[in-house]
C-alpha cells in the first residue's frame, strides 16, 4: 500500500514478556503504577494481550513476582491485558549454553508442589510453564499441568529426541 495510508491489524498477543519499558516483571518489588505504565507503552506497539513472564530465580523471588503481578492484574485497569502468566524455568537445563542467562544456582527439577505454590501466589493465573524434557520428572509434571488446563512448552533444553518425544506424549508443546 502507499506509505501514507494507515495500517490496521488485529492486536498482537505476546506469550513472553519479561518486562517492558524499563519495568522488570520478575521483580517482586515492581510498583503497580510502573507495571500499568509499561502496559500502556506496550499497547502503543500493537500488543493488546500478553503473558508477563517470570524467569528462573529463587523460590521466594518467583512466588513474590507472581504475587505482585496478580495484584497488578486485579487492581489496574490495564491488568486485563495480562491474559495469563508464563513461568520460564526454573525446570530448564542446568548446562551452560542451553540454560542461557538463567542463573544456574536456581535451576531445579520439576516440582508439582512448587507449581501449586506459584498458582496460589498468582491467584491461578499461571497458564504456561517452560521446561526442559531432560528431567526424569518432566513427563509426569507436564501431564499434571496440562490436565489442569495449563500449558507446558519446551525451552532451554539439553534433551535428546527420546526425552522430547516422551514429554510430547505427556502434553508438552
Amino acid at each position: 500500500p502507499p506509505p501514507n495510508l494507515p495500517f490496521v491489524s488485529a492486536g498482537f498477543i505476546d506469550l513472553q514478556v519479561n518486562g517492558f519499558a524499563g519495568v522488570d516483571y520478575c521483580s517482586p518489588d515492581a510498583a503497580a503504577e510502573q507495571i500499568g505504565w509499561s502496559i500502556k507503552m506496550m499497547h502503543a506497539t500493537g500488543i493488546t494481550r500478553f503473558f508477563p513472564t517470570v524467569i528462573t530465580g529463587s523460590r521466594d523471588n518467583m512466588a513474590g513476582a507472581l504475587r505482585n503481578l496478580a495484584r497488578a492484574k486485579e487492581s489496574l485497569p490495564e491488568g486485563a491485558a495480562m491474559e495469563g502468566f508464563h513461568v520460564e524455568g526454573p525446570h530448564i537445563s542446568p548446562e551452560d549454553g542451553p540454560r542461557g542467562a538463567h542463573p544456574q544456582r536456581c535451576v531445579r527439577p520439576p516440582d508439582y508442589d512448587e507449581f501449586l505454590r506459584w498458582q496460589e501466589a498468582a491467584d491461578g493465573h499461571v497458564k504456561l510453564v517452560t521446561i526442559s524434557p531432560e528431567w526424569p520428572e518432566a513427563p509426569a509434571y507436564t501431564e499434571r499441568i496440562v490436565r489442569e488446563g495449563g500449558g507446558a512448552s519446551i525451552g532451554h533444553p539439553q534433551a535428546d529426541g527420546e526425552q522430547i518425544e516422551t514429554d510430547e506424549k505427556a502434553g508438552v508443546t
